[in-house]
């Protein structure tokens, strides 16, 4: 198992799981953790309850009521300044994403996932767009065209999204789904949204690339490790065995 720092003054680790299986197979896992409380308030504003209610075409009445019962949590965020580890607090819809999308069938995720490969092997450069700009769109689709896509509709369902990123790109204006006041690409500056714009609209005019199989690296264990590598940290920290325990004064307590 390594850890890194995302970067000098974020609170978010990276952890790294590397595991050897039978037949010399390798399963690798990266996860991302940051600090989070646990409130007793609710996550979402009865208004936002009411307006899908009557507007989405995925959210059912029953899931409607789990997400109005999921309490929030607040996370630590990481503050542009010249002070070094100067944290804020923001409210994390973490657990609300996450019962949206395990209610989903699966011919939705597994286009997530597609997306996800199209922005990281042909979107991740100039920085702007990240994987939760992808759902987020999947979000808005969803409420429109409903969540029961078939696999014969793939290729359709994938320009369909891709279209939906070019618009947002283009008006620079993207809502977080469960907070629509708040837009995700507010920080884009205008150049960075016309250049990834334009390879978005290269890639709806050749879907040929949809085929390639850099598109599945998100699941290709190589591919997980090299982007790891790639991190800010140039020496990770590696555990063979168990971590040692830090203990309530910072202090780390080694286990036998």
């Amino acid at each position: 198992m390594w850890f890194r720092m995302q970067d000098h003054n974020s609170p978010a680790v990276t952890l790294f799981f590397e595991e050897h299986k039978n037949m010399g197979k390798t399963k690798i896992q990266i996860t991302d953790l940051v600090l989070g409380i646990r409130t007793t308030m609710p996550c979402l504003q009865e208004k936002w309850i009411d307006e899908k209610r009557g507007a989405t075409k995925w959210l059912k009445d029953d899931l409607l009521e789990k997400l109005r019962d999921t309490k929030c949590s607040v996370v630590a965020k990481s503050w542009e300044s010249q002070e070094e580890n100067l944290s804020v607090w923001r409210i994390s819809f973490s657990g609300l994403e996450r019962e949206c999308v395990s209610s989903l069938p699966p011919e939705p995720k597994i286009c997530l996932i597609i997306m996800k490969g199209i922005r990281r092997k042909f979107l991740s450069k100039p920085k702007g767009l990240i994987s939760y700009h992808m759902k987020t769109v999947l979000f808005y689709t969803l409420d429109k065209i409903g969540s029961d896509w078939k696999i014969s509709d793939r290729a359709k369902n994938i320009l369909r999204l891709l279209a939906a990123v070019a618009e947002a790109l283009k008006s620079r204006s993207l809502p977080l789904y469960f907070e629509p006041r708040l837009n995700t690409l507010e920080s884009m500056d205008s150049g960075t949204a016309a250049e990834l714009g334009r390879k978005v609209q290269e890639i709806i005019r050749s879907p040929r690339v949809l085929l390639e199989g850099c598109l599945f690296q998100s699941m290709d264990e190589d591919h997980n490790k090299e982007h790891f590598e790639k991190g800010k940290e140039v020496n990770p920290v590696w555990f063979d065995g168990k971590p040692p325990e830090p203990s309530m004064f910072g202090e780390e307590v080694l286990s036998g």
